[in-house]
């Protein structure tokens, strides 16, 4: 089974459990970057908004084909409890039809479910099966010593 990794990190240390995870082999890695440099005070006005109204940025160009994967595995930091502006983007370029779709939310501390139910309504739009939503504290990511697979292998079997 062929697997995407797509990400999108703004400072919570999810780009280097990522790279590790590239570096099993056993996934293909996808970091949405931004074209353009963002402060932090536009995350905090307009990327905020975006955020909340599922609008999108502009990325760099990147050449994957969401139909050439069996699963799909997106992970996002949120912004005031919304799944960030690049990852709309990033759904909604791309049709999932039918693909099977794993969510990974990073949040500061304690979180809600509805960057969750966000981000699965959104997969469902994009054409996704979301099989399940993964929500990790932001310190639960910086100490977690391995890469993101392995982690979500250990939340999946917690939650079995």
């Amino acid at each position: 089974m062929k697997t995407l990794l797509v990400y999108y990190s703004n400072e919570s240390g999810l780009d280097a459990l990522c790279r590790d995870s590239a570096r099993e082999g056993s996934v293909d890695v996808l970091a949405l970057e931004p074209r353009y440099e963002k402060s932090a005070l536009w995350h905090m006005t307009a990327g905020a908004y975006k955020a909340a109204r599922g609008d999108g940025i502009r990325l760099e160009p990147f050449c994957v084909e969401a139909a050439d994967y069996d699963i799909v595995i997106i992970a996002t930091d949120v912004i005031f409890g919304f799944p960030c502006c690049a990852v709309n983007e990033f759904l909604q370029r791309c049709n999932l039809n039918a693909r099977e779709v794993i969510g990974i939310i990073v949040h500061p501390g304690k979180g809600s479910g509805r960057p969750g139910d966000i981000l699965r309504k959104r997969i469902a739009l994009a054409g996704g099966d979301c099989k399940a939503v993964f929500h990790i504290p932001r310190k639960e990511l910086q100490t977690a010593g391995c890469s993101l697979l392995t982690l979500i292998r250990k939340k999946a079997a917690q939650t079995a």
